[in-house]
Parts: structure tokens; sequence; C-alpha cells
């Protein structure tokens, strides 16, 4: 027992990572040099302080919240980036992860341990990346904007030259007409989907919304469609409020259903299935449907812009709409995938804090 005790203290001692044992009332009361130095304060000064004491105001109700919750004995464990204030009064970044203590007899004890990485250069590192993506954004953004009246005036000129002259052209001439009406036409539409793609992010707070009043939005809005293809579509969740971006999510789930009902089978009826559930302290929606799927060796491209697996003479689209729920959902803090059998169709989940 107290070679094993020792072999704990020398490796506590001189690990390279943070190290804190932390009472119920979150007094770290036992602490490593490299937590120290990464803070600025000493052990004794630590053991007299609560975690909030040093944990930026932003991240603490984050923090407390799994940690009482750990306490109670309904977690096990957790893991979070959060900011710490140094005692210099410094902002630091680390990727914390806590776990209850347990006894030899394999019991939770009321005491935890925190292990603290210093990652703040990384979180730098995707700060700045961050800000070029948005500067890039607001580039393609601005350029798209301004493309869009040159684009006006060149479809002008074009009903001009057709009043003009459209009736005495041969059928060459009425075909280079024809094919540059064409070219403005997809050029317009490919502008708006830059616009819509460079604008997600822009949307300010979150708040509470109903899933199944946005789903009821977003099939009035496809009704059309829905009538034409002679879909079902069935919500068989019981997830209803959810903390989003109103507008981003309702186009997210506008495109995920649109693009259900545009890739259905040519010998069946879509039917599209969405089911959706609480998992800790997330939300997770998934959206099933019956078309022609793709392989999954092509997954990793139908989230790119401008992208298609299918024939574009047989389904018409930019392949932009995917790439929009991509980007939708990371803004949320979540995740997206997909998987898809070839002829039996496709199934989208996409899961967000809440």
């Amino acid at each position: 027992m107290k070679k094993g005790e020792d072999l704990f203290n020398l490796v506590f001692t001189n690990s390279g990572v943070g190290l804190a044992v932390v009472n119920s009332q979150g007094h770290p009361y036992k602490t490593n040099r490299a937590i120290q130095e990464m803070l600025g304060y000493t052990g004794e000064e630590l053991a007299n302080m609560s975690f909030g004491e040093f944990t930026h105001p932003d991240d603490l109700e984050k923090d407390v919240v799994q940690f009482n919750q750990l306490v109670k004995g309904e977690i096990l464990n957790y893991t979070m980036e959060k900011r710490y204030i140094t005692k210099k009064g410094d902002t630091i970044w680390g990727l914390l992860n806590v776990a209850l203590i347990k006894d030899e007899d394999g019991n939770s004890t009321d005491e935890a341990i925190g292990m603290v990485q210093d990652i703040t250069q990384r979180k730098e590192a995707e700060l700045k990346l961050e800000q070029t993506n948005r500067q890039l954004e607001q580039f393609a953004y601005l350029c798209t904007h301004d493309l869009k009246q040159p684009l006006s005036n060149i479809e002008g000129f074009l009903d001009l030259l057709k009043d003009e002259i459209g009736s005495s052209l041969n059928k060459d001439g009425k075909e280079y007409l024809n094919l540059i009406n064409q070219s403005t036409e997809l050029l317009k539409q490919k502008l708006e989907v830059i616009l819509e793609y460079s604008s997600i992010g822009a949307e300010g707070d979150k708040e509470i919304i109903s899933f199944k009043e946005t789903l009821s939005e977003v099939e009035t809005e496809l009704k059309d469609l829905i009538k034409e293809k002679e879909a079902y579509i069935v919500n068989q969740g019981d997830v209803d409020l959810i903390k989003a971006f109103p507008e981003e999510f309702r186009v997210l789930v506008k495109h995920l259903i649109s693009n259900a009902l545009t890739f259905s089978s040519a010998d069946r009826k879509p039917e599209i299935y969405i089911k959706s559930q609480k998992v800790a302290n997330e939300v997770s929606i998934s959206i099933e449907d019956n078309g022609v799927g793709f392989e999954m060796e092509y997954a990793d491209r139908i989230f790119q812009i401008f992208q298609q697996l299918q024939e574009k003479s047989i389904y018409n689209g930019l392949g932009v709409g995917l790439a929009c729920c991509k980007k939708i959902v990371e803004h949320h803090g979540g995740k997206i995938n997909c998987k898809s059998v070839k002829g039996k169709g496709t199934i989208f989940t996409f899961s967000l804090p809440n």
C-alpha cells in the first residue's frame, strides 16, 4: 500500500499535466507543480480557493453544472474546454477532464481529480483561422453582392437584344442567345447560393425555438414539391424545444427535407421519417428517406460546396444545400453525418448542444 501511495504521489507531483484533487465544495486542496505554474498560484493559495475563483466567468456555469452532476453521482466524469484566469490576470485555455475518485472497493467518494492541459496556443491558432475564414466569407459576400448588379444589366441588355433582333436571327443566332440566357440564369443562381452560404454564421443569438413549429413552417414552404412527389412525412420524435439560431435552423431543416424530396426514387413515393432525442447535453435529430441513396465511398464529398453525386440532367440543384447544412450545424457547435445505401435511401443525423 505504501509503495502504491508513494508511486501515486511521485507521478502526481511530477506530471507535466496539471492535476488537482478537489473536494465536494470545489476546493482543490491538493495540486501539482504543473497546475500551480499554469495558474501562477502556490499550492497553499489554491487550497484556500474554489475553482470558480480562477475560472473565466463565461465558462463557470457550464463547469459548475457538470461538477454538481458529478458530485451527485449523475455522471462519472466530464470533459470541457474552458478559460482560466491566472494570478496575473491573464486568460489561458485549458482542456479539463474531471472524474470521481473511487475507494479500494470501487465505490465513488465525494472527491474528484481534475486534469488540465494547457491548450492556449491551439485555441489562439484556431481563433486566427476563424478570423481569416470570416474575412474570406465577408470578401465572398461583398464580391457576390457587387456582381449582382452587372449581371442584372446583362440580363436587361439580353432582353433588349431579343426584342430588337431576336426575330431576324437564324437558328444558330437564336441558339446562341438561348445559351447566353441559360448561362446568365445559372450564374444568377450560383451568386444567390454563394450569398446564402457566406452569410451563415452572421445570426447573433440563439433562442429557444419549437422544432415542431419549425417543421410545420418548412412543410408549408415545400407544400408544392411535397404534393408533386406525393410524399409521406412523419415526425416520430419527442423533442420540441431546442436552443438554436432560429433562421439558420429553419434553413437547415428545409435543406435536409428538400434534399430527401429531390433525390427520391422514380419507382416509389418518398417516405421521410424524422426522429429526435436528447442525449446528455445534446439533441440529436435524424431525417431518413427511401430515396436513391449513394455509395458511402463518396460520403465526404456531399458536404462540399458545388458537389453533386447524382446526374445533373435528372436531378436539379447546384450542390450547395448540404454544404450549407454542414456550416449551419458547425456554427451551432454541433456535428452532422450521413449513412446511405445506394438504391435504398439515406439517413442524415445532426446533433446540437442543448
